[in-house]
């Protein structure tokens, strides 16, 4: 039951432009298993593309288009990426 308010939190610091606080509780909405779960993957992609974690943004961001197929908000920010294979 507290997974929306850890996802509440996060989301009130990516507002504050605090992106490394929100990180921890968006952590903990994804844990619990936050009724909103696609949500709590895009702002945590929000916060980890902040904070320097492409990678983290990209893989939270296809994880929130999975668990809600179809959902323009995190279509638009795949849309944004390159992905490169190395070697």
């Amino acid at each position: 039951e507290l997974g929306p308010v850890y996802l509440n939190e996060g989301a009130a610091h990516i507002y504050l432009k605090d992106f490394q606080a929100a990180i921890a509780p968006l952590d903990r909405a994804i844990d619990l298993e936050s009724a909103d779960l696609f949500a709590a993957y895009y702002n945590r992609a929000i916060a980890r593309e902040n904070t320097g974690d492409v990678p983290g943004a990209y893989y939270d961001f296809q994880k929130s288009l999975e668990l809600n197929p179809g959902w323009e908000p995190a279509e638009l920010q795949l849309s944004r990426f390159t992905v490169e294979n190395a070697g």
